[in-house]
């Protein structure tokens, strides 16, 4: 019914990104099983550097227990055939590639710091069941802020909301952190995160998640806001980001998502995607 897509890596981004991400993860998977749907929780690492968090000892358990949890692995050796630098994370192309891994009509695409609170999924499910309109993506209104600690299963402890502004028609504020769509019109009418942009092939990628909301604007789709909140675990930003915004629309390449490339099941909730 719901495919979960976030990105991680082993790299220590910001500064206790493992802590962020148990934080994120285990609290998000404890609420979606209280709907008992069905779902997956994909987590695409990109060009990783370290272990694999699915032999990370603070997320074995999760990924030996919960086979709805997926590590999907886009290895070092796609990065240098598509000529990337391997060791920068392209947070937007490893997005692609779980929009493209998907197996549900419905999305929920977040960032590894997200927090979604029971009354927030309560709300997505719901618009799933009824079902989603194929013109319209769908965000909370509200982003909180929060530190790691004060994250507790089953609730969130959330301070006072941050009423998300509007940018234009597209509503370009941190789109990237949370929002619901059908798959069949992020792809048909969104077109991915765009991956023929070269200022987007060099450092790490910002404004992508504006730039597709612009793409489905243009393709007719609108902005559904819902009356609730989410939370975005703080942390650091330590790299230089390219700096890109590209507001006129694009057109993707049609393997977008990394399809080209072998895939290899190295047991049942872990994949690598790989060029050798």
């Amino acid at each position: 019914m719901i495919s979960f897509i976030t990105t991680a890596r082993n790299d220590d981004y910001g500064k206790g990104f493992l802590d962020r991400f148990y934080a994120s993860l285990s609290t998000n998977l404890k609420t979606i099983e209280k709907f008992g749907i069905p779902y997956e929780y994909l987590v695409i690492e990109w060009s990783p550097m370290k272990q694999y968090l699915t032999y990370v000892d603070k997320f074995k358990e999760y990924f030996a227990s919960n086979k709805n949890l997926i590590d999907i692995v886009v290895k070092s050796d796609v990065a240098l055939n598509e000529r990337l630098n391997t060791t920068t994370f392209f947070e937007y192309f490893a997005k692609n590639v779980g929009i493209r891994q998907s197996k549900y009509d419905n999305l929920v695409i977040l960032n590894s710091d997200i927090v979604i609170p029971h009354e927030t999924m309560k709300i997505m499910v719901d618009l799933v069941k009824k079902g989603l309109d194929k013109k319209k993506y769908y965000r909370p209104v509200n982003r909180a802020h929060s530190y790691c600690d004060l994250v507790e299963f089953g609730r969130c402890a959330i301070n006072t909301p941050e009423r998300i502004p509007h940018d234009m028609e597209v509503a370009g504020h941190y789109p990237g952190d949370l929002f619901l769509i059908l798959k069949e019109t992020i792809i048909k009418d969104g077109k991915g995160y765009d991956e023929t942009n070269l200022k987007h092939r060099t450092i790490s990628q910002t404004a992508m998640d504006s730039e597709i909301m612009w793409n489905l604007y243009y393709n007719g789709c609108v902005l559904e806001y819902l009356n609730c909140d989410y939370l975005h675990i703080e942390h650091g930003r330590p790299n230089p980001y390219d700096g890109e915004y590209n507001t006129r629309g694009y057109i993707n390449k049609p393997n977008w998502g990394f399809t080209q490339y072998k895939q290899r099941h190295i047991k049942e909730n872990l994949i690598e995607i790989s060029w050798i």
